[in-house]
């Protein structure tokens, strides 16, 4: 694996992820701070602003400290998962398990028992064989977190007192924030807690809609617009995570040239833009796919 030397693990260019986890604190702090002085403009752009840090978030620091970590240091990352658990609003080690069992079933069909082995997958409540619908998926994702499987997912790894931390500290920061302005908190910043969860929800939702699970070459949909990868951190790569899923993202575009032949021989859906706007790339009929 190359280094980058110094602190960070690969590459410098992490210290992009942890700028914009900061500015995502600054953003909600000046949100709730300023409320009552803010015109309603100002605060839909600030609330805009926290949906898109979290969507940023998810697929930088947050996702970059769960596959490998950000520094050399094990100690610095553990303490820029608590830093970042103020910015997701959420315990990063719940995240983080939460994530890797993304991982296991990459949004599996439901098994003869009904269930999934991925939490998050987009058949888990979906009918007749078919995917959630991706707005009840958005909007529901976030409250259908199974507590207790997480739990007993973070004492099997171990990872209990990065749990405890950061749970009082998140906890500290939250008491912290209601404090200066219990209606900025309540109006302002938990609306767009929610709302930049639902965002990366629905990313998360395209980025397995429309493929075929089970097929480890193709059960992810991809993207390789310049401009999209450039500012979201290669996470249009996203068949190539699921193969590399401990690839630092500054690497995923060599890890395409790696399996482009047998992506293209099992059919992975390949889209022009974002994620988000997928729906807009809909093949005429199903099993359709674009090459690679």
């Amino acid at each position: 694996m190359n280094r980058s030397g110094g602190l960070f693990r690969v590459s410098a260019l992490d210290a992009i992820t942890i700028a914009l986890s900061t500015i995502q604190i600054v953003v909600a702090v000046v949100g709730v701070a300023y409320f009552p002085n803010l015109s309603a403009p100002a605060l839909f752009a600030l609330a805009a602003g926290s949906g898109l840090l979290m969507f940023l978030n998810v697929n930088g620091l947050a996702h970059t400290l769960i596959h490998g970590g950000v520094f050399r240091s094990r100690a610095l990352d553990a303490i820029a998962g608590v830093f970042n658990s103020l910015a997701l609003g959420v315990p990063q080690t719940l995240y983080h398990v939460h994530h890797l069992n993304h991982h296991v079933g990459n949004s599996d069909r439901k098994q003869p028992d009904g269930s999934t082995r991925d939490w998050s997958s987009i058949y888990r409540f979906g009918r007749n064989g078919q995917p959630e619908h991706v707005i009840s998926y958005a909007l529901l994702n976030l409250l259908r977190g199974d507590m207790r499987a997480m739990l007993a997912e973070v004492r099997r790894q171990r990872r209990g007192r990065r749990l405890l931390c950061e749970s009082i500290a998140l906890g500290l920061g939250l008491v912290a924030l209601a404090r200066v302005d219990l209606r900025g908190f309540a109006w302002f910043y938990l609306p767009a807690f929610y709302v930049g969860w639902a965002l990366a929800a629905a990313d998360a939702y395209y980025k397995h809609w429309l493929v075929q699970p089970g097929d480890g070459y193709a059960n992810s949909v991809s993207s390789y617009g310049s401009l999209y990868n450039w500012l979201t951190f290669n996470t249009g790569h996203h068949q190539e995570h699921h193969l590399r899923p401990n690839a630092h993202w500054t690497q995923l575009p060599r890890i395409r040239s790696e399996f482009a032949e047998r992506m293209r021989a099992h059919g992975t859906r390949v889209i022009r833009g974002p994620h988000l706007t997928s729906f807009l790339e809909r093949p005429r009929k199903a099993g359709l796919q674009e090459r690679t």
